[in-house]
């Protein structure tokens, strides 16, 4: 089994187990940041959108209050599965990022929190702009527990991309800090 075999499988025996929340939108992080996320999307063109690593279709039903064309995917199928359950309209697939297909170039790809979870970070940067035209990206830096090194290693790799907007999100009483940045692929 390969290092992202591994990784793919512990986040779905997360989902078997029950150890992730079904109510991550009552975060009150989470909120702010999917507010921050439409907001730089409405900065482009997104009449398509792809986001990758969907979950349970929190931030998709989202989206599907700014874009008509919305295809979401995740790794874990059990995921897919709830998020179909939860939002209509929108194409939902059990996908990787790194193995997806596309007919069509996507306006905007939106990756919130995923990118850490894949290992094959340069193939990846590269693989973006052949999937969509922007990209927005919500990592985790820290918080009061953690680091996140994955998150920075992407954002110092994405940085040959141009930057067209960020939002900061610090939470003093969390210790949390994440960074939405818009991207420019073309």
């Amino acid at each position: 089994m390969t290092n992202q075999e591994s990784v793919y499988n512990n986040l779905k025996l997360l989902y078997r187990t029950n150890q992730v929340s079904q109510d991550l939108i009552k975060q009150p992080y989470k909120r702010v940041l999917f507010k921050n996320i439409l907001s730089l999307i409405k900065h482009v063109p997104h009449n398509s959108i792809l986001e990758v690593g969907c979950s349970e279709g929190q931030l998709t039903k989202e989206l599907t209050t700014i874009a008509k064309n919305i295809t979401a995917i995740d790794v874990v199928p059990m995921a897919v599965d709830i998020a179909k359950k939860n939002v209509s309209g929108v194409n939902f697939k059990v996908a990787a990022l790194e193995e997806f297909k596309v007919q069509k170039k996507y306006d905007v790809i939106v990756a919130s929190e995923v990118l850490c979870y894949v290992k094959a970070r340069r193939k990846m940067v590269r693989k973006l702009p052949e999937v969509g035209n922007y990209l927005v990206t919500n990592q985790y830096i820290f918080d009061k527990t953690n680091i996140g090194f994955g998150s920075i290693i992407y954002e110092l790799l994405l940085l040959r991309y141009k930057t067209l907007k960020v939002i900061w999100y610090f939470n003093l009483k969390e210790w949390r800090l994440n960074l939405c940045i818009l991207r420019d692929l073309q």
